[in-house]
Protein backbone atom coordinates (compact mmCIF):
# COMPACT_ATOMS: atom_id res chain seq x y z
CA UNK A 1 0.00 0.00 0.00
CA UNK A 2 2.78 2.39 0.96
CA UNK A 3 4.53 1.82 -2.36
CA UNK A 4 1.47 3.10 -4.17
CA UNK A 5 1.71 6.55 -2.54
CA UNK A 6 4.98 7.60 -4.26
CA UNK A 7 3.62 6.27 -7.55
CA UNK A 8 0.46 8.28 -7.12
CA UNK A 9 2.47 11.42 -6.32
CA UNK A 10 4.71 10.80 -9.31
CA UNK A 11 1.68 10.37 -11.55
CA UNK A 12 0.15 13.58 -10.24
CA UNK A 13 3.41 15.42 -10.90
CA UNK A 14 3.45 14.14 -14.49
CA UNK A 15 -0.13 15.31 -14.97
CA UNK A 16 0.77 18.76 -13.62
CA UNK A 17 3.82 19.04 -15.90
CA UNK A 18 1.84 17.95 -18.96
CA UNK A 19 -0.96 20.35 -18.02
CA UNK A 20 1.47 23.24 -17.57
CA UNK A 21 3.13 22.42 -20.88
CA UNK A 22 -0.22 22.35 -22.67
CA UNK A 23 -1.18 25.67 -21.08
CA UNK A 24 2.14 27.13 -22.16
CA UNK A 25 1.66 25.97 -25.76
CA UNK A 26 -1.87 27.38 -25.75
CA UNK A 27 -0.55 30.68 -24.40
CA UNK A 28 2.15 30.91 -27.08
CA UNK A 29 -0.34 30.11 -29.84
CA UNK A 30 -2.74 32.75 -28.53
CA UNK A 31 0.03 35.34 -28.33
CA UNK A 32 1.22 34.50 -31.84
CA UNK A 33 -2.20 35.54 -33.15
CA UNK A 34 -1.84 38.96 -31.53
CA UNK A 35 -0.74 41.64 -34.01
CA UNK A 36 0.89 43.68 -31.25
CA UNK A 37 2.88 40.70 -29.97
CA UNK A 38 4.16 39.89 -33.47
CA UNK A 39 5.24 43.52 -33.87
CA UNK A 40 7.02 43.55 -30.52
CA UNK A 41 8.76 40.31 -31.41
CA UNK A 42 10.18 42.06 -34.48
CA UNK A 43 7.81 40.73 -37.14
CA UNK A 44 6.90 42.60 -40.32
CA UNK A 45 3.21 43.12 -41.00
CA UNK A 46 3.89 43.42 -44.73
CA UNK A 47 5.58 40.01 -44.80
CA UNK A 48 2.38 38.37 -43.60
CA UNK A 49 0.18 40.29 -46.05
CA UNK A 50 2.24 39.31 -49.09
CA UNK A 51 2.16 35.61 -48.13
CA UNK A 52 5.91 35.27 -47.92
CA UNK A 53 6.86 31.86 -46.57
CA UNK A 54 8.33 31.45 -43.10
CA UNK A 55 10.63 28.55 -43.96
CA UNK A 56 13.03 27.91 -46.86
CA UNK A 57 15.63 25.28 -47.53
CA UNK A 58 19.24 26.49 -47.69
CA UNK A 59 19.65 28.83 -50.66
CA UNK A 60 15.98 28.64 -51.65
CA UNK A 61 15.11 32.08 -50.28
CA UNK A 62 17.94 33.71 -52.25
CA UNK A 63 16.77 32.15 -55.51
CA UNK A 64 13.16 33.20 -54.84
CA UNK A 65 14.24 36.76 -53.94
CA UNK A 66 16.41 37.20 -57.05
CA UNK A 67 13.69 35.83 -59.35
CA UNK A 68 11.07 38.08 -57.75
CA UNK A 69 13.37 41.11 -58.00
CA UNK A 70 13.98 40.52 -61.70
CA UNK A 71 10.28 40.07 -62.35
CA UNK A 72 9.47 43.24 -60.40
CA UNK A 73 12.10 45.28 -62.30
CA UNK A 74 10.89 44.01 -65.66
CA UNK A 75 7.27 44.71 -64.75
CA UNK A 76 8.04 48.31 -63.76
CA UNK A 77 10.62 48.99 -66.46
CA UNK A 78 13.36 49.60 -63.88
CA UNK A 79 17.05 48.80 -64.35
CA UNK A 80 18.27 45.62 -62.68
CA UNK A 81 21.98 45.00 -62.28
CA UNK A 82 24.29 43.47 -59.68
CA UNK A 83 21.33 42.41 -57.50
CA UNK A 84 20.11 46.02 -57.26
CA UNK A 85 17.20 47.88 -58.91
CA UNK A 86 17.44 51.55 -59.89
CA UNK A 87 14.91 54.10 -61.16
CA UNK A 88 13.87 57.75 -60.89
CA UNK A 89 10.68 59.12 -59.36
CA UNK A 90 10.42 62.80 -60.22
CA UNK A 91 13.65 64.32 -58.93
CA UNK A 92 14.21 61.40 -56.55
CA UNK A 93 16.79 58.72 -57.33
CA UNK A 94 15.71 55.33 -55.97
CA UNK A 95 17.85 52.25 -55.36
CA UNK A 96 16.47 48.95 -54.08
CA UNK A 97 19.06 46.50 -52.77
CA UNK A 98 19.75 43.86 -50.13
CA UNK A 99 21.92 44.03 -47.03
CA UNK A 100 23.09 41.02 -45.06
CA UNK A 101 23.68 41.18 -41.32
CA UNK A 102 25.99 38.41 -40.15
CA UNK A 103 26.51 37.45 -36.52
CA UNK A 104 27.96 34.40 -34.80
CA UNK A 105 24.72 32.44 -35.08
CA UNK A 106 22.95 33.45 -38.27
CA UNK A 107 22.74 35.62 -41.37
CA UNK A 108 19.75 37.91 -41.87
CA UNK A 109 18.89 39.51 -45.22
CA UNK A 110 17.13 42.87 -45.21
CA UNK A 111 15.61 44.77 -48.12
CA UNK A 112 16.70 48.41 -48.41
CA UNK A 113 15.16 51.19 -50.47
CA UNK A 114 17.29 54.34 -50.65
CA UNK A 115 15.46 57.42 -51.92
CA UNK A 116 17.79 60.36 -52.52
CA UNK A 117 15.82 63.53 -51.76
CA UNK A 118 18.30 66.43 -51.99
CA UNK A 119 15.58 69.10 -51.93
CA UNK A 120 13.98 68.00 -48.66
CA UNK A 121 16.84 68.86 -46.27
CA UNK A 122 15.40 66.56 -43.64
CA UNK A 123 16.90 66.36 -40.15
CA UNK A 124 18.59 63.10 -39.20
CA UNK A 125 16.18 60.63 -37.60
CA UNK A 126 15.33 56.97 -37.24
CA UNK A 127 11.82 55.50 -37.05
CA UNK A 128 11.59 51.78 -36.29
CA UNK A 129 8.81 49.40 -35.32
CA UNK A 130 8.93 49.00 -31.56
CA UNK A 131 10.17 45.71 -30.14
CA UNK A 132 10.38 44.31 -26.64
CA UNK A 133 13.78 46.03 -26.30
CA UNK A 134 12.87 49.54 -27.48
CA UNK A 135 13.27 52.49 -25.16
CA UNK A 136 10.85 55.41 -24.90
CA UNK A 137 12.24 57.60 -27.67
CA UNK A 138 10.33 60.63 -28.99
CA UNK A 139 6.59 60.23 -28.42
CA UNK A 140 3.54 62.18 -29.61
CA UNK A 141 0.82 62.87 -27.06
CA UNK A 142 -1.76 63.54 -29.80
CA UNK A 143 -1.05 60.24 -31.58
CA UNK A 144 -0.89 57.29 -29.14
CA UNK A 145 -1.23 54.73 -31.96
CA UNK A 146 1.93 55.97 -33.66
CA UNK A 147 3.85 56.24 -30.39
CA UNK A 148 2.85 52.67 -29.46
CA UNK A 149 3.96 51.30 -32.82
CA UNK A 150 7.18 53.22 -33.46
CA UNK A 151 10.39 54.10 -31.67
CA UNK A 152 11.64 57.49 -32.89
CA UNK A 153 15.05 58.99 -32.16
CA UNK A 154 16.90 62.03 -33.46
CA UNK A 155 19.60 64.49 -32.46
CA UNK A 156 17.22 67.30 -33.49
CA UNK A 157 13.91 66.57 -31.77
CA UNK A 158 12.40 69.99 -32.51
CA UNK A 159 12.84 69.70 -36.28
CA UNK A 160 11.70 66.06 -36.30
CA UNK A 161 8.48 66.98 -34.53
CA UNK A 162 7.91 69.62 -37.22
CA UNK A 163 8.55 67.13 -40.03
CA UNK A 164 6.50 64.28 -38.57
CA UNK A 165 3.10 65.96 -38.83
CA UNK A 166 0.00 63.97 -37.99
CA UNK A 167 -0.62 63.26 -41.71
CA UNK A 168 2.94 61.95 -42.12
CA UNK A 169 2.63 59.77 -39.04
CA UNK A 170 -0.66 58.29 -40.18
CA UNK A 171 0.81 57.55 -43.62
CA UNK A 172 3.71 55.71 -41.98
CA UNK A 173 1.28 53.67 -39.87
CA UNK A 174 -1.07 52.85 -42.77
CA UNK A 175 1.80 51.93 -45.10
CA UNK A 176 3.14 49.52 -42.46
CA UNK A 177 6.64 50.99 -42.56
CA UNK A 178 9.06 48.70 -40.70
CA UNK A 179 11.99 51.12 -40.45
CA UNK A 180 13.06 54.39 -42.10
CA UNK A 181 16.22 56.44 -41.52
CA UNK A 182 17.10 59.94 -42.68
CA UNK A 183 20.69 61.09 -43.17
CA UNK A 184 19.53 64.52 -44.43
CA UNK A 185 20.42 63.59 -48.03
CA UNK A 186 18.30 60.48 -48.40
CA UNK A 187 15.60 58.34 -46.82
CA UNK A 188 16.44 54.68 -46.36
CA UNK A 189 13.54 52.25 -45.84
CA UNK A 190 14.19 48.78 -44.46
CA UNK A 191 12.10 45.62 -44.39
CA UNK A 192 12.72 41.91 -43.98
CA UNK A 193 13.68 39.92 -47.07
CA UNK A 194 10.96 39.62 -49.71
CA UNK A 195 10.72 36.58 -51.96
CA UNK A 196 7.61 37.45 -53.99
CA UNK A 197 6.93 40.08 -56.63
CA UNK A 198 3.94 41.27 -54.61
CA UNK A 199 6.24 41.76 -51.64
CA UNK A 200 8.57 43.98 -53.67
CA UNK A 201 5.64 45.98 -55.04
CA UNK A 202 4.08 46.55 -51.62
CA UNK A 203 7.40 47.53 -50.04
CA UNK A 204 8.26 50.07 -52.76
CA UNK A 205 4.76 51.53 -53.14
CA UNK A 206 4.19 51.86 -49.39
CA UNK A 207 7.60 53.47 -48.91
CA UNK A 208 7.00 55.98 -51.71
CA UNK A 209 3.70 56.95 -50.09
CA UNK A 210 5.68 57.91 -47.00
CA UNK A 211 8.19 59.85 -49.14
CA UNK A 212 5.43 61.86 -50.81
CA UNK A 213 3.82 62.58 -47.45
CA UNK A 214 7.13 63.88 -46.11
CA UNK A 215 7.57 66.10 -49.17
CA UNK A 216 4.22 67.77 -48.39
CA UNK A 217 5.00 68.36 -44.70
Amino acid sequence: MSSLVPLACFGAAIVLIVGAGAAGVWGVLKLSRSERFRRLAGGSERMRETRDRNFFWTGEATVARVNAAREFAAKRGYRYRDDAIEWSDGDCTCTLYTEQIVDSESTTTHMKLRVATPDLHLPPFSIATRTLFSGQGITFADDPEFSERYFVESSDETRVRGVLTRDVRQTIVSSKTWRVDSDSKALVFTDLEHTTTVGFERFVDDSMLAVRSLRKS
